[in-house]
């Protein structure tokens, strides 16, 4: 799923990424460990026990818009710009745009996936707004069929992971809510990377049990933070102080102990309000009824 654009550029020098995003001033570039990108992007390494190096790629993507990163890279010579599927329509345009830029500048055509070469005017007339409303109606329902297919679908979006499952699609679904289905999803897959207000991105911990027959992951969860949580197996409330102690629960507890101040960012990963003083002890005391002990 997604859509593909190629121009082949031959011998001919690439433009400077300035060149490509001029008028695209929100625009950010990085690789994929999430550096600040260089361009050219030199080839990534190869994958262990391959002599082959994978194709060189720059992730762009707009802060407070883009649902997915856009991938723009060089693959045998050539420049490419890959949309993944459910691309916010801004950044289809910017796909459409930033292709269009590089073929005038460098005096080439530019291949759609299906195979057709366009002149960068007709590529803006043919790839413009219908054609994005159109694209994102069949993405997004080819995304929902592969939820109920596989029970959930994990998408990764410039900042996090986006899950789809049963209990968001069934609220996306939901015709008295505003919007066509593809609208209200790109919505959730856009608060789900730019949630509001000042969160701490709650760290993944890998343990391992003293026997070392059990693996989990899991999440701190401190008095006085606003986080946002994860996909983890387990929370651990952790209490300040000389008395310190901790006390674990699986995630999807947090809502109703936490109340109106915890939400759901998409399928899993949670929204959760700072809670300090009377309102932490309260929510720790909610807490102790669903504690779960460690795995031996």
């Amino acid at each position: 799923m997604g859509s593909r654009f190629r121009l082949r550029a031959g011998a001919r020098p690439l433009p400077a990424l300035a060149e490509l995003l001029s008028g695209w001033a929100d625009v950010e570039a990085a690789d994929r460990l999430g550096r600040p990108g260089r361009w050219p992007p030199p080839p990534e390494a190869p994958a262990a026990g391959s002599p082959l190096r994978g194709p060189a790629s720059l992730l762009l993507y707009r802060r407070g818009v883009s649902t997915r990163p856009l991938e723009l890279g060089i693959a045998d010579g050539d420049l490419v710009v890959h949309a993944p599927a459910c691309t916010a329509p801004e950044d289809l345009e910017l796909a459409v745009a930033l292709m269009a830029r590089a073929g005038e500048l460098i005096g080439c055509a530019i291949q759609l996936e299906e195979g057709d070469e366009l002149s960068p005017e007709r590529l803006r007339r043919r790839c413009g707004r219908r054609w994005a409303r159109q694209h994102l109606h069949d993405q997004a329902e080819s995304l929902a069929a592969l939820a109920v297919e596989r029970g959930s679908v994990v998408v990764m979006g410039p900042v996090r992971p986006f899950h789809l499952g049963p209990r968001l699609l069934g609220q996306l679904r939901d015709a008295r809510v505003p919007g066509t289905f593809a609208e209200r999803l790109v919505a959730a897959m856009r608060s789900a990377q730019w949630p509001p207000g000042d969160r701490y991105a709650a760290h993944v911990m890998h343990v391992r049990t003293p026997s070392g027959r059990h693996e989990f992951t899991a999440a701190v969860w401190g008095e006085g933070v606003g986080y946002v949580f994860p996909a983890v197996d387990y929370l651990v409330l952790a209490s300040a102080g000389s008395g310190r102690r901790h006390l674990m629960i699986p995630p999807e507890v947090a809502p109703r102990i936490a109340a109106d101040r915890c939400r759901y960012l998409d399928e899993v990963q949670l929204l959760v309000e700072a809670i300090a003083g009377p309102e932490w002890r309260a929510l720790w005391r909610r807490a102790e009824a669903h504690q779960v002990p460690l795995p031996d």
